[in-house]
């Protein structure tokens, strides 16, 4: 057998566990990026909800059929969502 194998297979493991490792790491990191995401959509849909008369939010909302836009539906502010491009 060769001495050539063992070596393969032994930095075969370890980049294995390397990236086993990173990966780990990227999943809590992507874990911790959709938590303030979501907190910083809360806290638009709340600017949103009490605007007040000159502040137009609008634009960010995807509810296009509230009564603040000509509708007929309760504006229950929600964020449309990063835009395309």
């Amino acid at each position: 057998m060769s001495k050539c194998i063992p070596r393969m297979t032994e930095d075969a493991a370890t980049a294995l566990s390397t990236l086993q490792a990173e990966n780990e790491k990227l999943r809590a990191e992507l874990e911790q990026v959709k938590r303030e995401k979501d907190a910083a959509a809360s806290d638009l849909e709340s600017v949103m909800a009490y605007r007040g008369d000159n502040l137009d939010t609008c634009q960010f909302c995807k509810n296009g059929q509230c009564h603040v836009r000509g509708g007929t539906k309760q504006c229950l502010p929600q964020w449309r969502g990063q835009k395309e491009g």
